[in-house]
């Protein structure tokens, strides 16, 4: 109105609300000032309104569109029903939210499964080796996520002379220096060497994440907070040939973990690795006070691998199925359970623990420094096709230090399924295995 004097117009976020106000004091002819606050439309762009000619893929359009949204001070980058295609990296420095519109799985009974044409939001990954093509990092990217999104790898790896090699990548997304919190949601990879890295990202909320991975699905280092990580599921979206069966049993840990604080794990699913979740020596330290709700492995050699001393894990239900390759109906050589690795030692409690198709023990240990004690509450033992004459518990064919052992405590005496021929003895060399006594009160 011609009769109102504007006397303040400031853009301003209001936590309160949560999104962009319009804040006006406006003062009627003859009247009081007046504070008019309106809302303001959350920003939202998408890489296919900032294309432009002479561009030779989405990788320009990616960042013209990011660097807009951060000068809102970020909002929604929304990606079609289409793919596209990245050649180097694009680089989340603000609270950006990256929402695809969904992908299809695919499975090929023999040779691979091609994603090229598949429908949904692809990001068709041209980029280097040493190049993730999508890395959210710094402090300013506190709040970013990505979700509802499949990345494609166009050449996952090579088989010759029945030997699969996969193509080194960098991580598909790497998540850095947050100090925040990032999330992740229902991510399809399938045929990566590398999934999600996170170095100090703080926190890291991971809800849904698929794929066929050849070295990692997920590895933290540095994270000193409460991450989060639900439903990841590790299977053979691209490929079952036995060449790249056999490398994963070789070299795939679907989760790894570094120096971790106190994550939250459940409803982890491996298919065909070396483990499920592998523990390494972090930069600052090991991964302590860790809480997994499942955690079930097939065709793993260890569903849990410990390579670093002192971690503690509270798992409440493990399955592990030892299967040499998908279909052989043979143990993998010296399959179990829980394995502690030369430099491997800590404190496992247990829930459940379902303990099949495995060779030599449920728990093994080749510790060379400190001892172990792991807990379990019920065990289910399956020798049954095992190639052990003299099954066990428990082995520890090393010296964990001098004068200890591995020590494993039963809450309940164990369920054993044998082969004909086969005797149980649930000690094994240097391991000690101890039943409670039942008590009736």
């Amino acid at each position: 109105s011609t009769n109102q004097t504007l006397t303040t117009n400031t853009n301003k976020y209001i936590s309160d609300y949560g999104k962009y106000v319009n804040k006006k004091t406006v003062t009627p002819s003859g009247g009081s000032a007046t504070t008019v606050i309106s809302y303001l439309q959350t920003t939202t762009s998408s890489p296919d309104a900032y294309w432009q000619t002479g561009d030779i893929d989405d990788t320009s359009s990616f960042t013209r569109a990011i660097t807009a949204l951060c000068g809102s001070g970020g909002g929604i980058l929304t990606l079609k029903a289409r793919h596209y295609s990245i050649s180097s990296t694009v680089t989340i420095t603000c609270p950006i939210q990256v929402h695809g519109a969904g992908w299809q799985t695919g499975f090929a009974s023999t040779g691979q499964y091609d994603y090229s044409t598949t429908q949904g939001s692809w990001i068709d990954v041209k980029t280097s080796s040493t190049d993730s093509p999508i890395s959210i990092t710094g402090t300013g990217a506190n709040g970013s996520s990505v979700k509802d999104v499949a990345f494609f790898y166009s050449t996952p790896g090579t088989t010759t002379t029945g030997v699969f090699t996969p193509t080194t990548q960098a991580p598909t997304l790497s998540i850095t220096n947050i100090g925040g919190d990032v999330s992740i949601h229902n991510v399809f990879m399938p045929g990566v060497y590398k999934g999600i890295y996170a170095d100090n990202a703080g926190r890291v909320n991971i809800d849904g994440l698929y794929g066929q991975f050849f070295s990692y699905a997920y590895q933290a280092d540095d994270d000193y907070d409460v991450t989060r990580v639900n439903n990841v599921h590790s299977w053979v979206y691209w490929s079952q040939d036995s060449a790249v069966v056999t490398w994963q049993q070789l070299h795939t840990n679907v989760i790894r973990l570094g120096r971790v604080d106190i994550p939250f794990i459940d409803h982890i699913f491996a298919f065909v690795a070396w483990s499920g979740i592998q523990t390494f020596q972090g930069t600052n330290g090991i991964a302590n006070g860790v809480s997994i709700g499942t955690l079930s492995c097939d065709s793993v050699s260890h569903c849990l691998d410990i390579g670093s001393a002192g971690v503690t894990f509270s798992i409440g239900n493990m399955r592990e199925f030892g299967q040499s390759g998908i279909s052989s109906g043979v143990p993998y050589s010296n399959a179990t359970a829980i394995a502690f690795e030369s430099a491997g030692s800590g404190t496992i409690l247990v829930g459940n623990l379902e303990a099949r198709m495995i060779d030599a023990a449920p728990v093994w240990s080749g510790a060379t420094s400190a001892c172990s004690t792991v807990r379990i509450g019920n065990l289910i033992e399956d020798f049954t096709v095992s190639t052990q004459t003299t099954p066990h518990t428990a082995v520890e064919p090393t010296t964990c230090s001098t004068g200890g052992n591995l020590s494993v405590y039963l809450g309940t005496s164990p369920d054993v399924l044998l082969a004909s021929g086969q005797t149980m003895s649930h000690s094994g060399d240097n391991a000690k295995v101890y039943f409670a006594t039942p008590s009736q009160q």
